[in-house]
């Protein structure tokens, strides 16, 4: 496990599983006992690491488009410029949060009008279902992956995720 600061500014601490001895800050991966060189994360906001620690996902500022961000990924032994773009679209997309057992991806994205929390396969990225109705920003997988937390403007709400035959998403 690896302490991940979200931000440049060392704010909303969490803890990451398989990162091993690292600590991310403000876009660097850093040995907590100093054995290891520091591996620069790229630039992006709202980083997460993959239940296995092996990638990355962010979401860099879209260059020449205003306020506009998509979701890239990259193994984490690679350079930052060897990322790959996984969501874009003329929305905002941001807050990639990988399922426990690594194979979806949740997300955030306003490309509606509103943001709404959708989801996707990982790695491959072969299906894609709305979870939230009515607005949703923030997914959070429950630690089993049986559910997707989310907040709307007024509440924080759930989803179940049934995955015993193909993938199935309860109501809100």
């Amino acid at each position: 496990r690896g302490l991940v600061l979200a931000t440049a500014e060392y704010r909303w601490p969490r803890w990451s599983q398989g990162v091993r001895n690292g600590l991310g800050v403000g876009g660097y991966l850093i040995s907590l006992d100093g054995s290891e060189p520091r591996r620069d994360l790229g630039l992006g906001i709202l980083g997460r690491f993959s239940p296995d620690g092996e990638t990355y996902f962010t979401c860099p500022l879209v260059q020449d488009s205003g306020f506009n961000f998509d979701i890239h990924a990259r193994p984490l032994d690679a350079a930052a410029e060897e990322a790959r773009v996984l969501v874009s679209g003329p929305g905002v997309e941001w807050a990639p949060t990988p399922s426990p057992d690594g194979r979806y991806l949740a997300y955030s994205s306003d490309e509606s009008g509103i943001n709404e929390v959708y989801l996707t396969t990982w790695p491959d990225l072969t299906g894609r279902w709305q979870v939230s109705r009515g607005g949703g920003m923030w997914p959070h997988w429950k630690g089993d992956g049986s559910e997707i937390y989310y907040a709307t403007n007024r509440e924080i709400m759930a989803v179940t995720v049934d995955r015993s035959d193909g993938l199935s998403l309860g109501r809100p």
